[in-house]
């Protein structure tokens, strides 16, 4: 047996392995006008598969297939890295996004063909910034089932591990939900800074606010959530209240919170190889508990729904034609259900839009915070959120 048939042997078990099991899930809010911005929140977004085309991590055009098809994968010794190749299943095995520069002449023969001079291209990841030590590297890990979704539902308790609750406290001196956030270490949450300047140039005191994790039905506490006090806030120092520009804030809790199966931190997209700089077109998914339609409830159980993201300028547009015109892509992204049933609301905003790694739902990376829009689901106008890799410099410096 040839080295490279024994190292396809050994390997495909153990991509299985680390590629996980697969996944489902949804949610929703409604339509109306098209009138001034309201805070959003409930949005969400899945994956998606070819079984033919594909895209490397690194963005090359690739054919899915099997490991044993892609000679030049067999030198990728990291099976992390080789994982993020993975596009689809053959039963259970897994299939692997095999570059076309890679993949030999089908028609030309082994016994003929004069070998390549020409090197193969390397692989190697691009970052935007780097991980710093207190952003764990094990994350957006979840045992969620998902598929693509029409309309917004209940998520199930323990698939969104990350999803915070953000409560503030009322005149009456009760803590009540207030806007969303995400865990990204063992004592940091990532939110939005329009949800603690409540007017201009006043930031809101941190005693005011406490951050629950493990949440899933606010009708009845959870023995699996855990609820911390928020010793310190830092919003962006070039938020713009009222155009929620730079809307990205941090919130240090007073004390670390453990993982576990209810609790864990969403990933960051810190590599270009895993979350690339274009994703449009792509699905991501949104969740909270903000309202289920304009002006309407605030949802009891923790909400989902998937759409896919909207290219930069068709939504930069859309937003021109209502006298918005800061929408730019370096500091949002855009995402949106094209018929205007789903989107996010009052209530989740600050909460994560994510996307899974590749073509295999296993590991999700955060790539916006609900920030604003046209009402909920108004026809024709994506919800904006505030573009998460153009903001990871400023989350290391400050975590």
């Amino acid at each position: 047996m040839s080295p490279a048939a024994l190292r396809t042997l050994l390997i495909v078990p153990l991509l299985f392995i680390l590629a996980g099991s697969e996944t489902t899930t949804t949610q929703s809010p409604e339509t109306d006008g098209a009138a001034g911005i309201e805070n959003r929140a409930h949005r969400l977004i899945v994956f998606d598969y070819d079984d033919s085309d594909c895209s490397t991590p690194d963005t090359l055009k690739g054919k899915c297939g099997p490991l044993a098809e892609c000679p030049g994968l067999h030198r990728i010794r990291d099976l992390n890295l080789l994982r993020k190749y993975i596009c689809g299943y053959n039963d259970r095995s897994p299939l692997l996004c095999c570059p076309r520069q890679f993949r030999p002449n089908a028609n030309s023969s082994p016994s003929t063909r004069a070998p390549s001079t020409t090197r193969e291209p390397e692989v190697r990841e691009v970052l935007r910034a780097r991980r710093p030590a207190l952003i764990p590297e094990e994350c957006g890990n979840t045992n969620a089932s998902f598929t693509r979704v029409v309309n917004g539902v209940d998520a199930k308790k323990g698939d969104w591990p990350w999803q915070v609750l953000v409560l503030m406290r009322n005149r009456e001196g009760e803590f009540e939900s207030h806007c969303g956030g995400s865990l990204i270490s063992h004592r940091h949450v990532l939110s939005a800074s329009h949800c603690f300047v409540l007017s201009p140039k006043k930031v809101t005191d941190a005693s005011l606010f406490r951050v629950r994790l493990g949440e899933h039905d606010l009708s009845r506490r959870s023995q699996d959530s855990v609820e911390r006090s928020v010793v310190r806030l830092i919003t962006h120092e070039n938020f713009e209240y009222g155009l929620n520009t730079n809307d990205i804030a941090l919130m240090f809790m007073n004390q670390d919170v453990t993982f576990n199966r209810y609790i864990s931190p969403i990933c960051l997209p810190y590599s270009k190889n895993i979350i690339p700089d274009n994703i449009t077109e792509k699905y991501a998914y949104v969740t909270g508990w903000g309202r289920t339609r304009y002006l309407g409830k605030t949802a009891e159980v923790l909400q989902q729904a998937s759409f896919p993201i909207w290219d930069s300028k068709r939504c930069s547009d859309a937003y021109k034609a209502v006298h918005i015109d800061h929408v730019d892509r370096e500091r949002f992204i855009c995402a949106g259900d094209e018929s205007g049933v789903q989107d996010s609301c009052q209530g989740d905003s600050g909460g994560p839009l994510v996307r899974p790694e590749g073509y295999a739902p296993t590991r999700f990376y955060q790539v916006g915070i609900v920030s604003f829009g046209v009402r909920c689901a108004t026809k024709g106008f994506p919800g904006v959120y505030t573009r998460v890799t153009n903001y990871l410099d400023w989350i290391n410096k400050h975590i």
